[in-house]
């Protein structure tokens, strides 16, 4: 298995005009009922308001919701939300042959909102639990609140 996880928390002070969040890649999810899901995120959003060191992504299209956080006691977690009321799936790097993710925040200075701040990062998977797969990757940038 290969995993690899960087979490932290940048103090770096940036000048700027305000923040445009970006995501690309995508995800591809198979759990056996169906054709594969393709997951590309569009929007994110900061955990911080949710008091985690992570961030959701947004398919605004199909209304999935990718999760990626550090626990405290787990570590590294992906948690995939589907567009219906189903439990979500959940990854982490014991179940993937790779696992690599960035974490990063910094601090931003906005002339209407002062100091911030945003998370940045990447996702690499490859991914099996319980029957269903998660392979793809993810890069992000200025998710805030």
């Amino acid at each position: 298995m290969r995993s690899t996880v960087t979490m932290l928390a940048m103090g770096i002070l940036a000048a700027t005009s305000g923040c445009a969040e970006t995501v690309t890649g995508e995800l591809l999810l198979r759990d056996g009922s169906g054709p594969a899901e393709v997951i590309a995120p569009s929007e994110c959003l900061s955990g911080e308001d949710l008091l985690l060191f992570g961030v959701d992504m947004f398919d605004e299209d199909e209304d999935w919701m990718i999760r990626f956080f550090h626990d405290p006691l787990e570590g590294p977690v992906v948690q995939v939300f589907p567009p219906s009321d189903e439990a979500p799936h959940l990854f982490t790097p014991d179940v993937c042959t790779e696992f690599r993710g960035e974490l990063r925040r910094r601090e931003v200075q906005d002339e209407d909102r002062g100091e911030y701040g945003v998370m940045y990062g990447s996702l690499r998977l490859q991914c099996e639990a319980l029957g269903t797969t998660l392979e793809g990757k993810l890069d992000f940038e200025d998710c805030d609140e």
